[in-house]
């Protein structure tokens, strides 16, 4: 028995949903092609939006499969650099962006609703409350979503993506 929890063969069983569950199977198959088909957005920029949500979602076969796919269609490791840093961005921004509800919980402000657009302006008070970290984490988003090998449009692009995968309404 190997000690890998994920090991690259394993990603050769997705192939038993087409006995297991044929038309839902053959339907998924037909949408990923077509959603990943040169079209608006390039092959590359698709797979590198697919990289980033592969970091954001923590499936190594994900991510195996679209670094793959992302070299065939001439990105490069600087390229898929930046985007998986796009993504990291987006994380700790959706963990920081979530905070406020800790704030408002922990100050008994709650008139039941979880998510307001005002809320989010309680984001400046984590630099009062863990200053060096704020400022921190402000300057690695920041650099993290400039213009690099990348364009801040792909990087914006990318962003939306990998928000809508953290499902972070302040982020969205």
């Amino acid at each position: 028995m190997t000690e890998a929890l994920y090991d690259q063969s394993y990603f050769s069983r997705i192939l038993e949903f087409s006995q297991l569950s044929p038309e839902s199977f053959q339907a998924f198959i037909q949408f990923d092609q077509s959603v990943m088909e040169n079209g608006i957005l390039s092959v590359k920029l698709k797979e590198l939006t697919a990289v980033a949500v592969a970091h954001t979602t923590g499936c190594p076969y994900c991510i195996e499969v679209h670094v793959g796919n992302l070299k065939e269609a001439g990105g490069t490791k600087e390229e898929m650099s930046e985007a998986i840093f796009v993504a990291t961005a987006l994380k700790a921004g959706s963990a920081a962006a979530h905070g406020v509800n800790a704030l408002n919980a922990y100050d008994g402000e709650s008139d039941g609703s979880l998510y307001k657009k005002e809320y989010f302006a309680r984001m400046k008070e984590f630099s009062d409350l863990s200053g060096e970290s704020f400022a921190s984490f402000i300057d690695f988003d920041q650099k993290a979503l400039k213009e690099g090998a990348l364009t801040v449009k792909e990087k914006e692009l990318i962003a939306v993506a990998v928000a809508h995968t953290t499902g972070c309404p302040y982020c969205i």
